[in-house]
This record gives C-alpha cells, structure tokens and sequence, in this order.
C-alpha cells in the first residue's frame, strides 16, 4: 500500500491495480473535518496499448469538499508528454474546475513518435487534492466518474468502458486524537505514537 498522510489522519491507496481498470483505487478511506487529502487518479492498460488522449468527468459534494489544486491537474501527464519548456502540440481544457463539484479533465497529445512520450501500462493520470470543509456534513460520500476514457493510439477507441471504472466511496468522520504515549495506533492511520506526525515530537511511549 502506499499512504497519503494528514495530520492525525491517513487514506491509503492499493497498490496492485489490476490490468484493464482505470479510477480510484482506495484501500483505507476514512478522513475528518477540515484535514486534506490527495487522490490519484490511475489507468492500467493493456498490453500493447498506448494512449495520447484522456479524458474523465468526475463529481464530488462541492458542499462538503473542494479541490485545491485545479492548476496542476494535467502535471503528471505534462511529464510524459512535455519536454522541458517545449510543448508539442498538447491540448488542455484549462479550467477543469469551472463549474463546483464537477471536474472536466481533457488531455490531448499529438504523438512524436517516441515511446516514451505515450500512456502505456500502469499510468497515473492525475493527483487531486481535496480539503475537506470544517463543517462538512459526517457520513459517506462519493468520488464519481460520469466517464472516463483513455483512447487507442492506434483504433481511437475507448479501452475502458463503464465496467472498468472505479469510483471512489469517502467517509468523512471526527479524527480521533493520537495519544502519543501508550503504544496504540490511536486514529487509526497505521502510525503508533511519534510516527504520528500530530504527536510533533512528543514524548512517546
């Protein structure tokens, strides 16, 4: 598993994505009032697949969350795709957040060519970072693709239908304290004591 960490608080993602699935990959989903969170955003292709376009539409309670960073959306395909400073003609909607509770993500890429420059494999579309409102409403909610599609380099069709999307369910919970001296993992984040970072350094059992 590999983990986002809050303060007093942890989501923690599965690591072994199956092939032929795109979304949201959660193991852990728990996090409270007021604390952040970052999700990625995956796709494995199949063998022998390549991609240059993505696109996806992804709904959350604007009431109860909202995403802080709309401006870095497209960064982990900017790497593949944009070399240094140069870009190759890449195509953007550059305001995925402009309508609340809604994202609208669109990515697309003439090829060069090069291997390297192509969504093969397992692939990380996008980081989102939410904060979760202070006041936000306990209970679940749900990370939802309307759709997501990532598209053949070779037929231009969709390799991921609805079937092969996984959305995200989040449960928005009071965060309960670390007691960072008895040796229990307190908040329930997979940290004891001073590996918590809401212990700062505290003295520790």
């Amino acid at each position: 598993l590999f983990t986002d960490v809050f303060v007093g608080q942890a989501i923690t993602f599965k690591d072994n994505i199956p092939v032929d699935q795109a979304g949201i990959f959660l193991d852990k989903n728990t996090i409270g009032p007021g604390e952040e969170m970052t999700i990625p955003v995956h796709a494995h292709l199949p063998e022998g697949k390549e991609s240059t376009v993505v696109k996806f539409e992804l709904s959350y309670d604007s009431n109860r969350m909202e995403v802080t960073n709309c401006d870095g959306l497209y960064a982990s395909l900017d790497e593949i795709f944009i070399e240094g400073n140069n870009d190759f003609s890449v195509i953007k909607n550059e305001k995925p957040c402009s309508s609340p509770g809604m994202i609208v993500f669109e990515f697309a890429a003439l090829t060069d060519g090069d291997d390297d420059h192509v969504i093969k494999g397992l692939q990380k579309i996008t980081d989102i970072a939410f904060e979760i409102r202070k006041d936000a409403l306990l209970g679940p909610t749900t990370l939802t693709f309307s759709k997501l599609e990532v598209y053949d380099l070779d037929t231009n069709e969709n390799i991921f239908g609805p079937n092969k999307i996984k959305h995200a369910d989040i449960v928005i919970n009071e965060v309960k304290p670390e007691v960072c001296t008895n040796a229990i993992d307190d908040n329930d984040n997979g940290l004891i004591d001073c590996e918590d970072l809401s212990c700062n350094y505290q003295f520790c059992a």
